[in-house]
């Protein structure tokens, strides 16, 4: 950073001559002076002052720190060993200020915009200096726009982001992130770019949303140079006070993750298994983990409440992955066959309300946002009734979504990649569909990008592309080997050997037909209750589901995705490959209420929410919420304490 003023170095030389000019004169010696003098007599005899410093108004650096009450407020200087967290926010306006001391955590100075990729100021402003990054840990360093500013932590707010994230934004090499503190808005400008390397944990700088920068920086890792300058004030938006609280709630549980996370997956556990109290009788798989334990592939108890295919030399083998057996083994190995499958269903349930909540805070998601994702996803779609009934159906949807929710966490962190790819692997021996989202996956740990340009991947994002590739290869030899020694085929699960199945009327054109599609599209986007005349509550559901129009209706406010968001590219491109063999199977997923087959996106899908309400959350979208939350308390208390449903 440097004044306008200080390219003219002629000029200012040429004015300094003149000052001295006129105070130069012949210096000369007087050797008989102090001859005759003692050494006492000389003592104190010449009084040196101490210069007094000048101030040089142009040619003064601006430092960190405060010198005085009206002096310039700088960066807080890096202290080793601060516990520095990542800064609670908010809606602008709606956030409470918490700042500790003078010092703030951003330079406050006066300064105009400066040329995008140019050293020089504007004409008419003075240089400022730029906020260096102080960090413990550069995990926990996210910084979100229009973010609070906090100084409880001794946190630095300086934005520092990859090139993508300029382009996604659709404006090359600026960024501008508001933040606030006691009487400034101060605005955030990126000023220059120059790409030297990418750090391992870049997925989310390409990936469409800013990461702040890294306290220790390894050799090669690219940054920007970010300025800070005074902007006039922001009027924030009026809220009510209902939100307010809110949106204070949400921000305590965002301040304190781990109490957060404990918080929601027991609220979500007990909330799913008081659904539906009485064990869960269509259970196969506590049976089959029964069998696995004895070292059996087939189940030797007649099992006639569940679809099974008949086994040559006697028992039975269960028609589904394998995955939710596995999941819930440990239960069945301590408790016995007696454990009820609607507990394990329950806890996962919990679990995958909590991970959601963790990872749209992951994705810098606002406090007030974020909790009502995660309520659209705990009790307002298809998984309260799923995780609350847990048969065996929907309790491989709930295990399915639990592992690929594990996967995203590690693949948004690009950490681990043969640990994602099992558990990805996981996820498609639970729900084979979700497996056909593997391309999100690839894309987060290759580093992939598609703004402004499809960029090739490093050799360091090939190597972590092949060893996720490795970790779902891992589970999926698994079940293979399962479905060989079953039906001597990797690929037969004994879908078409149920007995009867295709004289099914919904598989007359097999088990996968394009005919079906229409069904699909009738059951996602227009199947609604039955209305009854004269039989109270007149809204009855129906075992063939409910359209997500009515049950989930916040997932249409994702045609506000940008499309420029390198993770909402491949996000969509996950969902659509996920979908084709669902909307192509004949059956549309009962018996059910809402549409169970969507739970093998719903990750992916109520993540892509996160970036649509990134900042703030809109009144209509809020109301969508509500809505589903609603329409799904109905339905789950009609069907389990009324009784009310129908065919």
């Amino acid at each position: 950073m440097r004044h306008a003023d200080l390219d003219h170095h002629p000029a200012a030389g040429a004015h300094l001559d003149e000052q001295l000019s006129g105070q130069e004169r012949t210096a000369r010696f007087e050797l008989d002076v102090g001859q005759s003098r003692t050494p006492e007599e000389l003592a104190g005899a010449i009084h040196v002052a101490h210069r007094q410093a000048e101030e040089q108004a142009q040619a003064e650096s601006v430092g960190p720190g405060v010198e005085e009450t009206n002096g310039r407020v700088g960066a807080v200087q890096p202290v080793a060993g601060h516990d520095v967290r990542r800064i609670a926010g908010g809606h602008a306006g709606q956030q409470a200020v918490d700042v500790g001391n003078t010092e703030l955590s951003v330079a406050v100075g006066e300064a105009d915009e400066r040329v995008a990729g140019s050293p020089e100021a504007a004409a008419q402003g003075r240089a400022i200096a730029a906020v260096p990054l102080v960090m413990d840990d550069p995990n926990e360093g996210g910084m979100r726009a229009r973010e609070a500013v906090r100084d409880g932590a001794r946190p630095v707010a300086t934005p520092v982001v990859d090139n993508h994230d300029l382009e996604c934004l659709g404006q090359r090499r600026q960024l501008r992130q508001r933040l606030r503190n006691h009487r400034l808005d101060v605005l955030g400008l990126v000023v220059g770019w120059e790409e030297v390397g990418e750090s391992r944990d870049s997925a989310w700088a390409w990936a469409g949303w800013g990461r702040i920068g890294w306290a220790a920086r390894g050799a090669g890792h690219g940054g920007s140079i970010v300025a800070a300058m005074a902007a006039p004030p922001v009027p924030a938006p009026a809220a009510s006070a209902w939100t307010a609280r809110i949106d204070g709630l949400a921000t305590r549980l965002a301040a304190r993750p781990l109490i957060a996370f404990l918080a929601i997956a027991a609220a979500g556990a007990m909330l799913y298994e008081f659904t539906v109290p009485e064990r869960v009788s269509l259970d196969a798989f506590v049976p089959l983990a029964d069998a696995f334990l004895h070292g059996r592939l087939h189940v030797a108890e007649p099992m006639p409440w569940i679809e099974h295919v008949d086994r040559a030399g006697g028992g039975w083998f269960v028609p589904y992955p394998p995955m939710p057996a596995i999941t819930v083994l440990p239960f069945v190995a301590i408790f016995g066959k007696g454990f009820d499958q609607g507990i394990a269903s329950a806890l996962i349930g919990g679990l995958n309300a909590a991970i959601l909540w963790t990872l749209l805070g992951k994705m810098r998601v606002a406090s007030l946002p974020r909790l009502a994702l995660t309520l659209a996803f705990a009790v307002g779609s298809v998984h309260w009734w799923a995780a609350g009934l847990g048969t065996s159906w929907l309790f491989a949807g709930v295990n399915g979504v639990f592992f690929a929710l594990l996967a995203l966490w590690l693949a948004l962190d690009r950490r681990w990649p043969l640990v994602a790819g099992a558990l990805l692997g996981c996820a498609a021996a639970s729900r084979l569909p979700v497996g056909l989202t593997a391309p999100l996956y690839l894309a987060l740990f290759a580093g992939l990008a598609t703004a402004p340009y499809l960029r090739r991947p490093d050799r360091a994002g090939v190597r972590a592309a092949g060893l996720f590739l490795a970790g779902v290869a891992v589970p999926a030899m698994l079940v293979a080997l399962y479905n060989v020694g079953r039906f001597g085929s990797p690929f037969d699960f004994g879908y078409e050997k149920i007995g009867g199945v295709l004289e099914e009327p919904w598989y007359r054109q097999g088990i996968l037909s394009l005919a079906y599609i229409p069904r699909h599209i009738e059951a996602i986007f227009f199947r609604g209750f039955d209305l009854v005349d004269g039989v109270f509550p007149y809204f009855r559901p129906n075992w063939m589901g409910l359209a997500l129009t009515f049950s989930t209706p916040i997932y249409f406010w994702l045609v506000n995705l940008r499309r420029d968001h390198t993770f909402a590219i491949y996000g969509s491109l996950a969902v659509v490959l996920a979908l084709v063999p669902i909307v192509t199977h004949g059956n549309v997923g009962e018996a059910q209420f809402g549409y169970r087959f969507s739970l093998d996106v719903a990750p992916i899908l109520f993540l892509l929410l996160g970036l649509v309400f990134r900042e703030r959350l809109s009144r209509s979208a809020l109301l969508a919420i509500l809505l589903g939350v609603l329409v799904n308390a109905y339905g789950v208390l009609a069907i389990t304490a009324m009784g009310f449903v129908s065919y």
